[in-house]
């Protein structure tokens, strides 16, 4: 049967707001971490993904900084933005909040699913604060500890085709554009021999 290669989902995945900051002058980070963080300003994220400073105006440059393709791949490991963060990722045109419970899953994307780690063609930002595309991933494990970079591609060498591990990157993925055989083409003895089991032979 045809089958494609897919990344699994984290459960209870989040894009949120960490709170950090004096008392009068907060600032927020937008991290990615699971949904119920075990301390307020805990460094148990898996990695910074921009910041938002609650106090200047949107007019202001440094009022928010995002880095888009890393949103965007947290976004297809299956994490749910809460609602501040869904009304940001909606003003740069990643995705379209579609109702008020975002972290539900009620939104949907602008973008090409595919996008990163460059900007997907058609996608364009007249905004004065920073959104950036092709950042460095700086991924952390679940403990709050910078992944070294033989532990970044064990773990992504997991779910990777053969064909990849082995050194043979960039090749092209053809789409199978014919029917695939269900049925054996031919009839030998050594299928007729096992009466109950019918194998599709290539």
């Amino acid at each position: 049967l045809d089958f494609t290669f897919k990344r699994k989902q984290i459960p209870q995945m989040r894009i949120r707001m960490a709170r950090w900051g004096k008392v009068s002058q907060p600032y927020y980070r937008i991290i990615a971490a699971h949904q119920k963080p075990k301390a307020p300003r805990s460094e148990r994220y898996y990695e910074l993904l921009g910041h938002w400073d609650s106090i200047v105006t949107l007019e202001d440059p440094k009022a928010f900084e995002i880095k888009a393709d890393r949103v965007v791949y947290w976004l297809r490991r299956g994490a749910q933005p809460t609602d501040m963060v869904a009304n940001l990722l909606d003003r740069i045109g990643i995705i379209r909040r579609t109702g008020p419970q975002s972290r539900l899953g009620e939104w949907e994307w602008r973008i090409p699913t595919t996008s990163g780690p460059e900007a997907p063609e058609g996608w364009k930002w007249d905004g004065i604060q920073k959104v950036t595309w092709g950042n460095r991933p700086m991924k952390k494990d679940r403990k709050g500890k910078p992944m070294k970079m033989k532990d970044v591609n064990k773990a992504r060498d997991k779910n990777r085709p053969l064909i990849e591990k082995n050194g043979f990157r960039g090749y092209a993925r053809i789409p199978i554009d014919h029917e695939v055989m269900s049925e054996p083409v031919t009839e030998d003895r050594v299928i007729q021999s096992f009466k109950n089991t019918r194998l599709p032979v290539y």
